[in-house]
């Protein structure tokens, strides 16, 4: 791909990334540099490599509506209650297919939404969380902030008797935050466990690679340590995994610098893994650079359309893992409906939104139409307002 790359938009993906956790301020495990190469006479453990094998193949098929899906309830009597929506920012394209997906959900089951624009400035998510707190809303989302940011608002809900619901700002296995009633977070393990699968299908089982994260990013050090413990359960031997932090403001500037550099030091490295897929349209051209197209590939997640569609030239990003944002967006309604109708916090549903993630490199990204801004056909054919509405006991 020409050098033109270099001054590709990224903002889609960078903002993507925003949106499931930048501007929290947990470390990135592992320092730039950290690991070693694997032993070059070592040979692949072949039962290994047809297991990750099957777990590509299982994660490129589209997806179909969990079953037997979350638990049926009355919404009726949330209609016309208010869930006080506390964005990020609200000038990127996962904020704004979430929303979408969101309104769509709303006006099924009748539930009102007050969006609070956070401009992607911590002191305006305080000032609308506080604000909507004063509004009496029924429940209170939180859009891909850290809820540990927002700690004395949520505190203040909880006084005023709000429920409050995270969204896409830590990995999904792990429990809310204190104070925090419900949590609609993204499978990042998942994610990074399907990555470290295909990198090992693909090279049969010989993996030199480079994960890049983002000391700022909250999201980073699970996703991480999953593509670390799938190498180490499948080929401890013959795969490895290097580490180096970029900050998400540097990735169109100091990142391709990285990227080349390390390859050309290092002829081993094989395969790159960006923290999100924002990362990618800066990182192309590095891998041309350093003449190594034949040699290194990159992976990565978010599955943002205009990333997506680079897999499909043919050149060195090869993968990318993501959920469906649109989806995303009911899920959270649902479990705004759940809390409004006063169903027990502890309920699972409230924690573990039954989300679906895919995987698509060239096996299926043939299919994909890029020109649908809500990514509708690339998960399947999902009708999310039939499938919801028969939750919540409403026709649509």
């Amino acid at each position: 791909m020409r050098d033109s790359l270099r001054f590709t938009r990224i903002r889609e993906g960078l903002v993507a990334l925003a949106a499931v956790g930048a501007m929290t301020l947990l470390a990135a495990c592992g320092g730039a540099g950290s690991g070693s190469s694997a032993p070059q006479g070592a040979a692949a453990d072949s039962a290994s490599v047809e297991e990750a094998k099957s777990l590509v193949a299982q994660a490129q098929q589209q997806v179909a509506w969990p079953q037997p899906g979350p638990p049926a309830f009355d919404a009726s009597s949330a209609r016309g209650k208010t869930l006080g929506w506390v964005a990020i920012t609200a000038s990127n394209p996962f904020s704004q297919i979430m929303l979408e997906g969101a309104r769509e959900a709303a006006a099924l089951s009748g539930l009102n939404i007050d969006y609070c624009d956070g401009k992607g400035r911590p002191s305006e998510w305080v000032r609308c969380a506080d604000s909507l707190i004063a509004k009496g809303v029924d429940a209170l989302l939180i859009q891909s902030i850290d809820p540990k940011i927002l700690s004395a608002s949520i505190e203040a809900a909880t006084r005023a008797g709000i429920p409050v619901i995270e969204t896409s700002s830590n990995d999904s296995s792990q429990p809310p935050t204190p104070g925090v009633s419900a949590a609609n977070n993204f499978a990042i393990a998942e994610m990074g466990k399907l990555l470290a699968d295909y990198a090992i299908a693909d090279s049969n089982g010989r993996v030199n690679a480079v994960y890049y994260g983002a000391p700022e990013v909250a999201l980073s050090p699970p996703l991480h340590q999953a593509i670390e413990a799938e190498f180490r359960r499948l080929c401890p031997d013959t795969c490895t995994l290097k580490s180096s932090d970029v900050p998400v403001g540097e990735w169109d500037t100091r990142l391709p610098t990285v990227v080349q550099s390390g390859i050309s030091a290092d002829r081993d490295i094989n395969y790159l893994i960006p923290l999100a897929d924002g990362a990618v349209p800066a990182m192309i051209p590095a891998v041309h650079a350093a003449n190594a197209t034949e040699r290194v590939k990159i992976l990565s997640i978010t599955a943002s359309p205009s990333i997506v569609k680079f897999i499909d030239s043919g050149d060195v990003f090869v993968a990318d893992v993501g959920p469906s944002t649109e989806w995303h967006g009911w899920s959270t309604v649902d479990q705004a409906l759940r809390l409004i109708v006063g169903q027990p916090k502890g309920s699972p549903i409230l924690h573990d939104p039954q989300m679906p993630i895919r995987l698509f490199d060239k096996a299926n990204v043939g299919e994909l139409n890029f020109d649908d801004p809500k990514m509708a056909n690339f998960f399947g054919p999902v009708d999310l307002a039939a499938e919801y509405g028969r939750v919540w006991g409403i026709t649509p």
